[in-house]
């Protein structure tokens, strides 16, 4: 215990000695200028909060509300000259695109912007794409980026400086995950099978029978048929009646007629991963084998 408290001593004493009275974090006449930059904040308006959704995108508007950081404080707060809203797709910094330039306040200030905007910017906007906002501020004839090449350092006074306590620097609009055709038809490999039907690593091909429904036939049968699976939109999940998948198993012929329906409510697509999760009840003429897993992934 001596040891310790000595060894405070020791540093208070260093501090003491060490610091003046008129001391701060810049002494005075040392030659560096410091420009103060507005601090600014971002937030998304009540009510246009919600995920975009890419079926429905030219009817999607957004909004969000610009104001300084502290304005609670209730005390006068200089303006920027201007700030820009900016925009990216998909994490992709070293693509800004300028969702609304010139912004002049009064501050606070509510700006819009629309899906038919988001589609002039980046193109197609389809399910699992995401979208952040920022903003750059513009103070003292120069410009505070939301995303500069190289990124912001702690403390560099960037306009999304992430040293601030309570400070909205970005703002994420996300796509609502919706399922898309186009992902399940074609060739997918097998992550794995419980029942050992379907080789892992192996390929299976699906084929698109209407707008939410794909089928695929098992590697394992003689005769092979076309199992046909059903998406629900709303709920991503699968479902499938009982069907003969073929004569008999090739591991077993003396099991006949195999067929599979989805077992329960734990069989769904997960199109941002491209993957089929589906519980798969077997039987054939002579019993049942119970539900299995099997899961497949788009290459």
């Amino acid at each position: 215990m001596k040891s310790k408290i000595l060894l405070y001593s020791l540093f208070a004493s260093l501090f003491l000695i060490g610091c003046k009275k008129d001391d701060g974090p810049i002494a005075e006449g040392d030659g560096v200028t410091i420009d103060v930059v507005p601090s600014m904040a971002i937030t998304k308006v009540t009510g246009f909060a919600g995920d975009i959704i890419p079926s429905t995108i030219a009817s999607y508007v957004g909004k969000i509300k610009i104001d300084f950081l502290y304005a609670y404080l209730g005390i006068p707060l200089t303006p920027p000259e201007k700030v820009d809203l900016v925009i990216i797709k998909n994490g992709n910094k070293a693509d800004v695109k300028v969702l609304k330039a010139g912004i002049t306040g009064p501050f606070p200030i509510e700006v819009s912007f629309t899906g038919p905007e988001l589609v002039t910017l980046f193109g197609s906007v389809v399910t699992c794409d995401g979208f952040q906002v920022g903003f750059n501020v513009y103070a003292n004839g120069k410009k505070y980026e939301a995303y500069p090449a190289g990124g912001v350092a702690a403390g560099s006074g960037g306009a999304t400086d992430p040293n601030q306590p309570g400070y909205s620097a970005t703002l994420n609009f996300n796509t609502k995950v919706e399922y898309d055709a186009n992902i399940y038809k074609g060739n997918f490999v097998v992550v794995s099978d419980a029942f050992e039907d379907f080789p892992v690593g192996s390929t299976v091909t699906l084929t698109q029978v209407s707008a939410f429904q794909f089928s695929f036939a098992s590697p394992a049968v003689q005769n092979p048929l076309q199992f046909t699976l059903t998406v629900d939109p709303n709920t991503l999940l699968i479902s499938a009646p009982r069907q003969k998948i073929g004569d008999w198993f090739l591991w077993e012929p003396t099991y006949t007629n195999p067929s599979i329906a989805v077992s329960g409510t734990t069989s769904f697509v997960t199109p941002c991963s491209k993957l089929l999760t589906v519980m798969l009840d077997y039987r054939v003429d002579q019993g049942g084998f119970g539900a299995y897993k099997l899961v497949l992934r788009k290459p």
